[in-house]
């Protein structure tokens, strides 16, 4: 999946809802630092909620959430649920919320914690749930790690992919499947944005 065929699978989601609302549809964008828009050159214009604004309109009023080294795991070293970042889009009162959580989580001093992570991605999920405006959620797997140096690696984000998925069907959830997307551009390398978003993932 290309970053402009990502971008357009969610403006499809959001644009299937409906335009009755008086007031501008909210999207909140759920993440770390893939979400953020850490190590992009003009990071607040080409941020991918940045690019999700101008894809959906004025008729969407989407906001990025996303904190660097966050996750899932609420007993993970930085739990993204006890961020400042948690209670703004608590109280931004989203319709739409994307999660795109997990590349953090495989760390190895945070994944001893990993029968914890199904529980915990349920745990978000009825956080958002039981908002008042009681928003659609989207899931989103994790892209691949590049190699298998440093504390993030395609291993350990592989193993995080499953359960995601296990989430979303658990929770008859949209999701999209970044992690087989990203797989199908072959080597990483050939793709600028995927290069990008590889060397991401050694980050998180």
């Amino acid at each position: 999946m290309k970053p402009i065929q990502f971008l357009l699978g969610i403006s499809a989601l959001a644009l299937s809802m409906s335009f009755t609302l008086a007031a501008p549809i909210k999207v909140a964008c759920i993440g770390d630092s893939i979400t953020y828009g850490s190590r992009i050159k003009n990071r607040v214009r080409d941020n991918y909620p940045a690019q999700l604004q101008r894809l959906l309109g004025k008729h969407y009023q989407v906001k990025n959430f996303g904190v660097s080294a966050r996750t899932m795991l609420n007993h993970g070293d930085h739990p993204w649920r006890k961020s400042p970042a948690a209670k703004k889009a608590a109280a931004f009162r989203p319709n739409i919320v994307v999660i795109k959580l997990g590349t953090n989580d495989s760390k190895p001093h945070n994944w001893k914690f990993h029968a914890e992570f199904l529980p915990d991605t349920l745990k978000l999920i009825n956080h958002f749930k039981s908002l008042p405006s009681h928003p659609r959620i989207i899931l989103c797997t994790p892209i691949p790690g590049l190699n298998n140096k440093g504390t993030i690696t395609a291993k350990g984000i592989a193993k995080t992919v499953p359960i995601i998925r296990q989430a979303a069907k658990q929770k008859n959830l949209e999701l999209i499947d970044l992690n087989h997307e990203f797989r199908l551009l072959g080597d990483p390398l050939d793709d600028p944005f995927a290069s990008r978003s590889g060397r991401w993932a050694t980050q998180g």
